[in-house]
């Protein structure tokens, strides 16, 4: 598990995520990538896939990660609206 401040959120539904073959993960690792080559600094992205690590309480976690969070990057879909995680992420 990374400990670094997180500067953004993905926030998705998980279906999106799986029907692509793991597509928006590849995207948070390429914008993160981007972003660090672009400014030389680093580019953290919160993702409930990669950092929260087995038994860790998933909301706390991302709880945490939502407030010290500089951007909220939202991939909307319809399974968005439709998961309530994802609407309360976005509020």
């Amino acid at each position: 598990m990374d400990e670094r401040r997180p500067m953004a959120f993905l926030s998705y539904a998980h279906f999106a995520d799986n029907f692509d073959d793991g597509y928006l993960t590849q995207f948070c690792l390429r914008l993160s990538g981007e972003v660090c080559l672009q400014k030389g600094d680093d580019f953290p992205i919160f993702q409930d896939r990669k950092d929260i690590s087995w038994g860790d309480c998933w909301k706390v976690r991302i709880n945490g990660a939502l407030d010290t969070t500089t951007f909220l990057i939202p991939v909307i879909t319809p399974g968005f609206f439709k998961s309530e995680h994802c609407r309360e992420e976005l509020s």
